[in-house]
């Protein structure tokens, strides 16, 4: 017994197991504690330095633009009525036909017309053949009143028979002359009869294409009171171009400047054009909410029908420009401390209120034209990779690229920006992990 007491002592002491068993817990926690305070603890390894952006001084055209959106319509018209009543017998176009001025458009059924026709035709003949009766009694009239006047000279009748002759021959001139009036009437109805009837036969007005079609075969039009629309015919060999134009820029278009305008169906492709005109009213009035919209007014060709009325465009009013210039990115700039605003953002908002207008007609200026050149400062990279700062002078920029007049040549590395470190972690790792 006291050989096996010692036995059992020592064999508790040498087994481990049963220790970590009894206190799996609180060895888990203590091994979660320990790892989180070493990964806190640990140094992160140190930033990298900034690598600068560079970009290439390259040449091309700076413009300086109104932007606004707009929508297509044709620059003609056309709405093709009914002018009788009746049942649409037939259409015989569709959208998108292209038509020439007489071309058959549709049908009304003429049932009505031509009975219309066939009665003033029978009232006509009945006059005109009645006219020689008329003439005989106009003549007998005549003869008689002729026998009277010869008996009274020979003092062979009374002044009765006499009186009666001539009151006789007075209607009967008056009697021919309604005579051919009512045959004048009988012919204008004729016409108006037959005018009616080529009205159900409805014909183009003019040449274009059929944009819009408002009626069915077989529906009833009623053109007693008004005259109903069936289609429109549009001129869509030129589009019309309506854009939006908020009162905050209606001040810098003028009527004649240069504009260009893209649609949504060709990215690529940019149609030019002039401004014509600015819609004197506003088509949105600001005290409906918001600031007052007016139209303007474009006119552009459109024989390869890639246009169609209806669609967006986003306009493009060239306020200023420069052509054929070195150019880089504004941002890239350091202007001369001492001249104001040094940033480049805040010079461009500052000296777009003082910027003149563009000239009505005739390309835009050149950047050292009618504007001051401004002194900066540009950081550009040497064949060696090492970076320098120099001195140019620009002119012309638009508030994202600037017009290099000296200083710079094409092709040369400049400075654009600094490309953005990785977010440090202990913003999305340790942090969030810990909930603070």
């Amino acid at each position: 017994m006291a050989d096996q007491a010692p036995e059992q002592h020592s064999g508790r002491r040498t087994n481990p197991r049963s220790w970590i068993a009894r206190h799996w817990g609180k060895v888990t926690v203590a091994t979660v504690v320990v790892l989180a305070i070493t990964w806190l603890a640990w140094p992160e390894p140190p930033a990298p330095p900034p690598t600068p952006t560079t970009v290439a001084v390259t040449r091309g055209d700076i413009e300086s633009t109104v932007a606004a959106s707009g929508a297509l319509e044709a620059a003609s018209r056309v709405d093709v009525g009914a002018q009788v009543s009746g049942q649409l017998k037939a259409l015989h176009v569709k959208l998108g036909d292209v038509v020439a001025e007489g071309d058959l458009l549709a049908e009304i059924d003429d049932f009505i017309q031509k009975t219309r026709v066939a009665s003033a035709v029978a009232s006509l003949q009945s006059l005109e053949a009645n006219t020689a009766s008329v003439r005989a009694s106009l003549d007998l009239a005549r003869g008689d009143l002729a026998r009277q006047e010869r008996m009274m000279e020979a003092q062979a009748t009374t002044e009765v028979d006499y009186d009666s002759a001539v009151v006789r021959l007075t209607q009967a001139e008056a009697n021919l002359e309604q005579h051919l009036l009512g045959i004048q009437q009988a012919r204008a109805n004729l016409e108006e009869a037959e005018a009616l009837l080529n009205f159900t036969r409805i014909t183009a007005p003019a040449n274009g294409t059929i944009v819009e079609i408002l009626v069915q075969e077989g529906q009833t039009l009623n053109a007693t009171q008004t005259t109903p629309v069936i289609l429109r015919i549009g001129d869509l060999s030129k589009i019309r171009v309506v854009a939006k134009i908020p009162e905050a820029d209606v001040g810098r278009l003028q009527p004649g400047m240069a504009a260009y305008f893209t649609s949504l169906s060709s990215h690529e492709r940019q149609w030019e054009t002039h401004l014509q005109e600015i819609s004197p009213l506003p088509t949105r009035n600001s005290t409906q909410g918001g600031m007052a919209e007016f139209d303007a007014l474009l006119l552009v060709d459109n024989s390869d029908g890639a246009l169609l009325p209806g669609m967006t465009v986003k306009v493009f009013f060239l306020s200023n420009a420069a052509r054929d210039v070195l150019k880089i990115p504004l941002g890239a700039l350091s202007f001369t401390a001492g001249v104001g605003a040094t940033s480049a953002a805040a010079q461009f908002a500052q000296r777009t209120a003082e910027a003149p207008q563009a000239p009505k007609h005739g390309p835009p200026k050149r950047p050292d034209a009618g504007r001051d050149l401004r002194d900066a400062t540009v950081q550009v990279v040497g064949n060696d990779g090492e970076i320098e700062a120099r001195a140019v002078r620009v002119g012309f920029d638009n508030g994202i690229e600037a017009a290099v007049v000296s200083g710079l040549a094409d092709g040369e590395l400049v400075v654009g920006g600094i490309e953005q470190p990785p977010m440090p972690d202990g913003q999305f790792g340790r942090s969030v992990f810990f909930g603070f």
